[in-house]
């Protein structure tokens, strides 16, 4: 993560002279990797520690406009259909966290891209929860898919 907010920065700061930015996005995964590996409290309680640090000296370096940081989904315990049945967590998608320096008027996950359509004047159609696809063989797989990709805004 640290190395990731080190290059991001680095060319924020080799590019942004001849140029200004609209937006900027930097995904940090390393929690994601982490949470999935143990459920060591002191483990995961570090790397909440390293995220919000590294965060704070991405923003602090940029120093945006306006700052939007959110998780794609939350965690729960791993399921014991999962065929890898070593992750410990798996991802919640009716879970989230998000905050911002400006209203973005989000309730859902839903709601993010949307919102920073909106908020970059950008007019089109996100698409829509479908009532089937063809790769499902399911109905439980096709629920959980669903669930998936509607609350990161995709379906």
């Amino acid at each position: 993560m640290e190395a990731n907010a080190e290059k991001y920065v680095e060319l924020y700061e080799k590019t942004s002279p001849e140029r200004e930015f609209e937006v900027g996005f930097l995904m940090l995964r390393g929690l994601d990797d982490i949470m999935h590996a143990t459920e060591d409290t002191s483990i995961i309680r570090d790397a909440y520690e390293l995220i919000d640090r590294v965060t704070r000296e991405v923003v602090d370096a940029v120093d945006p406009e306006t700052t939007l940081v959110l998780s794609d989904h939350g965690m729960r315990p791993a399921s014991d259909y999962r065929p890898d049945k070593q992750m410990r967590m798996d991802h919640d998608t009716t879970q989230g966290v998000w905050g911002a320096t400006d209203s973005f008027e989000l309730e859902r996950h839903t709601d993010v891209t949307p919102a920073i359509l909106d908020r970059l004047q950008i007019d089109c159609e996100v698409p829509k929860k479908r009532d089937s696809t063809d790769t499902v063989t399911s109905a439980l797989e096709n629920e959980v898919i669903h669930e998936r990709l509607e609350d990161l805004g995709y379906a």
